[in-house]
């Protein structure tokens, strides 16, 4: 995983406000990888991608911009912030 954060410097980012009052991204020093995977799931996948949907990312903390979990029945969930990624440029572990 490391190897991969290095390679993509958007997996190692997060925003915050410059002097001049606009977010900007910026290199985390570090990444707490056990803050940003959950799991193992045992609840239905809807109820896993509810569970990640509908929770906001926090930008005021040291945490990527990246979530991941993983599902009992081997299924791993990757969600991310739109400032890093649109859905066809991201790249995924």
């Amino acid at each position: 995983m490391r190897r991969l954060i290095v390679r993509q410097p958007a997996l190692g980012t997060q925003v915050v406000e410059s002097s001049s009052g606009k977010p900007q991204l910026v290199r985390l020093r570090y990444i707490d990888v056990e803050q940003a995977i959950e799991g193992p799931f045992t609840s239905p996948l809807e109820e896993v991608f509810i569970h990640y949907l509908t929770r906001p990312f926090n930008v005021e903390v040291n945490r990527p911009l990246w979530r991941l979990g993983f599902c009992k029945d081997g299924t791993v969930v990757f969600v991310f912030h739109h400032a890093i990624g649109d859905g066809q440029s991201s790249i995924s572990f």
